[in-house]
């Protein structure tokens, strides 16, 4: 997993690379839950208040999905797209 600062925003960060997928330009490989919840809460526990994080899946990253939702981020519905119609993506975020 990793992340980078939104553009041109001093209070969001991306989240990306969360793998289980072979569309990913990534990690293909599986991450666990207990993983990807130990790295969101630290990020959380280190940012101060109002920031948000804002993560992108697809309907391939179940585990991701899942983690994400256990921890009550936010997400739109699941959207088309283009490049990989075979898989849909969805929007994440949740604020500090």
């Amino acid at each position: 997993m990793r992340y980078i600062g939104f553009p041109n925003c001093c209070t969001a960060t991306i989240l990306y690379d969360l793998g289980g997928t072979s569309v990913s330009g990534m990690s293909t490989w599986p991450i666990s839950k207990e993983d990807i919840t130990q790295y969101i809460t630290h990020l959380l526990d280190n940012c101060y208040g109002g920031h948000t994080i804002v993560v992108a899946t697809n309907s391939e990253q179940k585990v991701a999905n899942e983690a994400l939702r256990d921890m009550g981020f936010s997400h739109s519905k699941w959207m088309s797209k283009d490049a990989h119609p075979n898989t849909k993506l969805r929007l994440w975020w949740k604020q500090a």
